[in-house]
């Protein structure tokens, strides 16, 4: 049995749509699965009630901009507020820190130690 030109266009167009279908809905599965997210390990933090702290009397700017909301002008605000004044005393001393607000300490206060 012969299948009319037309029909055999249709055929193969059907087939490229449905292949070109299945390699779109898949697309990243492997590379998903591969991926790893890195482990870092910061200077100045210890592991405390299943978390880690950063302790905000060692930590260099690098390890405090992994807190959220801390870029790079707040952590370089931090390490010079206490070159200046001195170890902080405890944790609510960042309000004391230009750009730290009681909503961006309260968000993190959770990671943070004084010691």
């Amino acid at each position: 049995m012969q299948v009319p030109r037309v029909n055999r266009w249709i055929l193969l167009g059907a087939i490229a749509a449905l292949f070109l279908l299945c390699v779109w809905t898949h697309r990243g599965d492997f590379a998903r699965e591969e991926r790893l997210l890195p482990i870092v390990t910061v200077e100045g933090a210890s592991l405390e009630n299943g978390g880690y702290l950063i302790n905000i009397n060692v930590a260099d700017e690098e390890a405090l901009q992994t807190l959220p909301g801390i870029g790079e002008v707040l952590a370089e605000r931090i390490v010079e507020y206490r070159a200046e004044n001195g170890p902080f005393a405890s944790v609510d001393e960042l309000d004391n820190v230009y750009g730290i607000g009681e909503g961006k300490l309260a968000s993190i206060r959770p990671f943070l130690t004084a010691e």
